[in-house]
């Protein structure tokens, strides 16, 4: 019975320990693809003058998606969005806004 008790008390610690550590792997996929994008709008800043007004242009693949990622969007000045499904059915973003600093 202590037994029971003891592995009671290990997986009530363990499981939502697993489950933060499940979706933060998950939501460094979609930094994977943000700084992915960045280096893009990066050369296409210093190339141009300007920044690129969509991923096509930045040179991008549009269909480019992963497992949590479902898709990579530029904005007005360069700013990226990365959409993410994590955690089973959480849906969130990353926005990296750039500066030209």
């Amino acid at each position: 019975m202590i037994a029971v008790a003891i592995l009671g008390i290990l997986a009530a610690i363990a499981v939502p320990a697993y489950d933060t550590y499940v979706k933060r792997a998950q939501i460094s996929e979609g930094y994977h693809f943000a700084r992915m994008a960045a280096l893009s709008v990066a050369e296409y800043y210093q190339t141009n003058g300007v920044y690129p007004a969509t991923i096509a242009e930045a040179g991008i693949n549009a269909t480019n998606t992963g497992n949590y990622v479902t898709g990579v969007s530029i904005g007005t000045n360069g700013v990226i969005t990365v959409s993410l499904l994590y955690g089973g059915n959480q849906t969130g973003s990353i926005v990296f806004t750039p500066s030209s600093n």
